[in-house]
């Protein structure tokens, strides 16, 4: 973890200067419209779920007995735009076995259903159904098959059970398409959680480059909780948001930038934190995203950043949510580059022992 007052001495050797991060701002952004020309429900990468089923970011944890509900079935994406690093063998829409060759781009997601039985050997039914946005590639639903899996597709973050009672059980578990892009769950679950992994292909709204891992909204990006010396974090926040209220915001090149009520959003976090806290030791990062709708602003000084967690954040779901740092060092800063297109961004980072974050959002439609 990284203290206070490590921050405070790197940030007065190597980091605040008067200066800010240098935001290159080639093409004009995207004018607002007033009204969105959109439905509020049309999601991306789910197009439909029963009530039964809660879509969540990526919980800290999945392990039996911490992620536990009476009624819900946790739904949730780990793994976005992410080429396979190697192949990967699931049960087809059709029943069938199929191998998803080493370097094809999925979307994977995890379903999880866990109850309140306080340790009891007692059943409890849960029911539910996800349309995903495109034909499924198929499922993973055995103990081995999930355990397998988690280093390969699980979300970075959150916690998995290696104990051998979770998939499709023989207890009444029942898993199945109903056509190519609908799961149907029947899941009866004693006292050890009930799980599925989900394979699709990509989605085209976003497009991850360089050291960029699109990811589903992890458990926290405090300082220290989520590390890596190569990748750098995006995930979606908040996707086809209509916003309630004109938000005002401080983005880059638009200091006080309005975005008007009702128009349709996405919104994505970045986010880069270098293994450890050893003061003086700096990882360069650098990578893009590409979208398919146009860029509106990216938020990238520690005061907006905190400002907005609220509003534009993974914060919605009361159970499941993502943890954001109150530092206002959380930011870019000098030495990191951002370069905003019509489509895309583009940045370098200069990672020392505090993160560099920023909030990407765009139109929903």
């Amino acid at each position: 973890m990284k203290t206070v007052q490590q921050r405070t001495t790197l940030i007065q050797r190597t980091k605040r200067l008067a200066c800010q991060a240098l935001i290159v701002l080639p093409l004009a952004l995207a004018a607002l419209p007033s009204t969105p020309a959109f439905a509020a429900d049309a999601a991306p990468l789910v197009t439909a779920h029963s009530a039964t089923v809660d879509v969540v970011g990526a919980p800290c944890s999945v392990v039996p007995n911490t992620l536990e509900d009476n009624q819900l079935i946790r739904f949730f994406p780990e793994r976005l735009s992410y080429p396979l690093p190697s192949a990967v063998t699931v049960t087809a829409p059709d029943g069938s076995r199929q191998t998803i060759p080493q370097g094809t781009l999925v979307n994977s997601y995890y379903v999880h259903a866990d109850w309140r039985n306080n340790g009891k050997n007692l059943p409890k039914t849960f029911d539910g159904s996800v349309t995903f946005a495109q034909p499924a590639y198929g499922v993973i639903k055995d103990a081995a098959g999930l355990i397998n899996t988690h280093a390969l597709l699980g979300a970075p973050g959150t916690a998995y059970s290696t104990n051998s009672d979770q998939g499709q059980e023989g207890y009444g578990d029942k898993i199945w398409f109903s056509d190519p892009q609908t799961l149907n769950l029947h899941l009866t679950v004693y006292n050890m959680a009930d799980q599925v992994r989900v394979l699709t292909p990509a989605s085209s709204a976003i497009q991850p480059g360089g050291a960029v891992e699109a990811v589903g909204a992890p458990c926290s990006v405090v300082e220290g909780t989520l590390e890596s010396d190569s990748a750098i974090r995006l995930f979606p926040e908040r996707l086809n948001y209509v916003l309630p209220a004109d938000i005002t915001i401080d983005a880059q090149g638009a200091p006080g930038k309005v975005i008007p009520q009702g128009t349709a959003v996405n919104v994505y976090y970045v986010h880069a934190d270098r293994v450890g806290d050893q003061q003086g030791v700096v990882k360069k990062l650098s990578g893009s995203v590409t979208f398919d709708k146009p860029v509106l602003a990216v938020i990238t000084s520690g005061a907006a950043l905190n400002a907005t967690h609220g509003a534009l954040g993974n914060t919605e779901n009361a159970t499941v949510k993502t943890a954001y740092s109150a530092s206002v060092d959380q930011g870019l800063d000098a030495g990191d580059v951002v370069t905003v297109s019509p489509n895309r961004v583009d940045f370098a980072f200069d990672v020392w022992n505090v993160v560099d974050q920023m909030r990407i959002i765009t139109l929903a439609q």
